[in-house]
């Protein structure tokens, strides 16, 4: 996997199948960003995509875990405990996967 910078935060790469179409153009935003735990945070996926997949990391990065009972919705609610997190969205269609990561994305306190 191949990840290219775009900014300090945000990392993402764009995989392309055959059959001449392209993989989904991935983005998302989650609000609020920053708050109490148990903090409920609800998020916006990419809209041209057919399938979803979000995870979290704690500010290590070291590894994604899937989101609890709404990992493959478009706009999933997520609550999540004191800490830093970093927030990954794959994003699939026909022709191919994206990913779109935000580093350090949330802080709760």
């Amino acid at each position: 996997m191949r990840w290219r910078p775009v900014g300090r935060l945000v990392r993402r790469v764009r995989r392309m199948a055959g059959g001449g179409g392209l993989a989904p153009q991935v983005n998302f935003t989650g609000s609020p960003r920053i708050g109490v735990a148990p903090l409920d945070v609800t998020f916006a996926g990419s809209t041209d995509a057919t399938a979803w997949l979000w995870e979290k990391s704690d500010s290590s990065g070291a590894v994604y875990v899937p989101f609890a009972g709404q990992a493959t919705d478009q706009n999933p609610v997520e609550t999540f405990a004191a800490g830093s997190w970093t927030i990954r969205l794959t994003a699939t269609n026909d022709h191919g996967s994206s990913e779109f990561v935000r580093l350090d994305y949330l802080n709760v306190s």
